[in-house]
């Protein structure tokens, strides 16, 4: 099977789930939210725009990147990149203490530094819904 990840490369989550593909070595590709099956099949699927989503080649979306790993970590057994037993425990702790505890801090670097950030932020906003976007 084979996997299209809906994502941007500013996305905090797109990023997560980047890494896990190329970690566990499924066959997927990523394109940005302004490809027209993101408005053609997972929009209409999910109500709204959401990064990352995942469209498989099967027809099937998933959205919500833990989510989207389950699901994928359920398939494709092999290679798990959660451990069982109790690493696999501490495994979810630290991925829980990612998305939920560091999100703060991260959207204030992103944010928060207007003189710094601005070019880029814009240019990648501009770039996820037009690919030849430039300033």
């Amino acid at each position: 099977m084979t996997y299209t990840m809906f994502g941007a490369p500013l996305s905090l989550y797109s990023g997560k789930l980047r890494c896990y593909f190329r970690k566990k070595g499924v066959a997927w590709q990523e394109k940005l939210p302004s490809h027209p099956d993101h408005f053609t099949k997972v929009m209409p699927a999910v109500g709204r725009i959401v990064l990352p989503t995942v469209l498989a080649d099967d027809g099937e979306i998933l959205q919500d990147t833990s989510d989207i790993i389950d699901t994928l970590e359920a398939r494709h057994s092999d290679n798990p990149v959660i451990p069982n037993g109790p690493l696999g425990v501490i495994a979810l702790l630290l991925e829980t203490f990612g998305d939920e505890a560091l999100l703060r801090p991260a959207m204030h670097y992103r944010w928060n530094f207007r003189d710094t950030n601005d070019p880029f932020l814009t240019l990648e906003f501009a770039r996820s819904m037009n690919p030849k976007a430039t300033l």
